[in-house]
């Protein structure tokens, strides 16, 4: 699987290179496509529930949710 791209920048720490999709699928398919991108920190793998309030981004250097309310 290719890598993801994300333009976004954390809202608490200013840091950009730090931040990562999340994952949302109950699909088996779905995490065995990205358990490695997973390993390799690249995205976060969450459950199957989403909801408008659901956080869309990680960021690793603070471990802060951001959400798309977050995002300018």
């Amino acid at each position: 699987m290719d890598e993801i791209k994300v333009d976004a920048v954390c809202p608490k720490c200013g840091k950009g290179d730090s931040v990562i999709p999340i994952i949302y699928s109950c699909s088996r398919s779905d995490y065995e496509s990205y358990r490695e991108l997973e390993r390799q920190g690249k995205v976060l793998m969450a459950g199957c529930i989403v909801s408008v309030e659901t956080p869309k981004y990680y960021c690793k250097s603070c471990k802060y949710n951001i959400w798309q309310s977050d995002l300018k």
